[in-house]
């Protein structure tokens, strides 16, 4: 049987806003190493093909990163649009130009904490089901409310998955989706990879089993929360290390 292949789509193309940084958050150094070398290395060996999307200023300084890292031959640098939707479009539509995949796997940068496991869990539920969307269960109280802030319902917390990346998809069925999306001008309630399928390509979505630690650094305090859990890997390495060696 002729072996399925596997694209990871890299989304790099925030800015530091939220951050209060002039420096784009992907770029940011997490435990001395620039935040979005953290994903590629992750798919390193999972994906045959590893395309980065990032702001079309920032293209030649993330070439050169990847150069420095070692990893030209291995990632390919694409130019990315105004919003996200708009840079996983033109992700897919490079990928498509380099001959697409079986597999895609669509990740935030931001989230730099992605481990292997919850990689290896998207893609074997895409192979199964056709779709595989990180995701973890709700632990707070979900409340829907109206423009008011006044609760309209309290949402059964059990049904509520909180949604992550990688979100993973036959490349073609996404493809598809994202270029009705297109024609629509990425409606800006579309939020999600997951709710472009929903949307325009009428296809069921399945929930991965994600991960606590792959939250989204998005602010200060999430930066320090991310080194911090690193620091924690680091040194679960280095006991163990120690108890093998």
């Amino acid at each position: 049987m002729k072996k399925e292949r596997v694209a990871a789509l890299i989304l790099a193309a925030g800015s530091g806003e939220r951050m209060r940084s002039e420096t784009p958050k992907q770029f940011l150094p997490v435990d001395e190493k620039p935040m979005v070398l953290y994903s590629v290395d992750a798919f390193e060996g999972r994906a045959d093909l590893i395309f980065v999307v990032t702001n079309p200023d920032a293209v030649g300084r993330m070439k050169e990163l990847m150069k420095e890292a070692g990893l030209s031959g291995a990632v390919t640098v694409v130019a990315g649009g105004r919003t996200r939707s708009e840079s996983a479009y033109l992700g897919l539509m490079a990928l498509e130009e380099a001959g697409g995949s079986d597999v895609v796997l669509i990740h935030d940068a931001a989230r730099c904490l992605i481990t292997g496991d919850v990689i290896d869990r998207v893609t074997a539920d895409v192979r199964a089901f056709g779709t595989g969307v990180a995701g973890i269960s709700a632990k707070n109280t979900m409340k829907l409310v109206d423009d008011a802030e006044t609760v309209v319902s309290t949402v059964e917390r059990s049904h509520c998955r909180e949604i992550q990346t990688p979100q993973g998809f036959r490349f073609d069925s996404i493809r598809k989706a994202y270029e009705e999306a297109a024609k629509d001008g990425f409606p800006a309630g579309i939020t999600d990879d997951a709710m472009v399928l929903e949307t325009y390509g009428g296809l069921p979505v399945h929930i991965s089993e994600g991960s606590e630690e792959n939250f989204k650094v998005t602010t200060p305090f999430d930066l320090m929360m991310a080194e911090t859990v690193l620091t924690i890997r680091r040194l679960k390495r280095d006991a163990e290390g120690g108890i093998n060696g």
